[in-house]
Order: C-alpha cells, then sequence, then structure tokens
C-alpha cells in the first residue's frame, strides 16, 4: 500500500508506549519511504482518542492550517 503512494507525503504519529509495537517497529520499515515522517509522543496505542488534542495539532503542523472556507457573494 505505501509503494503504491510513491512520493506521496506521509506522516505517521505513534505512541511512545504502545503496548503492540514499539517506536522502532515503526520507525525502522518507513525510513525507506521519502517525505514520510514519523512522531513519536507519549502515549499509548489508540493516540487518536488518548491525546487527541495533540495528535490533532500534530496534523495541523505537518499539512499547515486549513482554508477558510470560500464564500459567494450575495
Amino acid at each position: 500500500m505505501l509503494d503504491a503512494g510513491g512520493e506521496m507525503r506521509r506522516l505517521f504519529i505513534h505512541g511512545s508506549d504502545d503496548q503492540w509495537a514499539g517506536p522502532e517497529a515503526i520507525e525502522k520499515p518507513l525510513a525507506r519511504y521519502a517525505n514520510t515522517s514519523v512522531q513519536v509522543i507519549e502515549g499509548p496505542h489508540n493516540l487518536v482518542v488518548a491525546e487527541a488534542e495533540r495528535t490533532a495539532a500534530l496534523i495541523v503542523e505537518y499539512l499547515g492550517p486549513p482554508e477558510a472556507p470560500h464564500r459567494s457573494p450575495t
């Protein structure tokens, strides 16, 4: 799946206390992909629940802030 993405930018956010896979289990395999960033933050496996605000902040930092919606003139 990752190979099919080519040079697409990728961000992986991994919990330092993940009970199923330590950070090194993620960092080593992903190192071969250009434009791939791995951020390890303190937390368990399910970061989107346990550290939702921190996870969202890292995504916004990586992608940049969302653009304001374009409004049609009235």
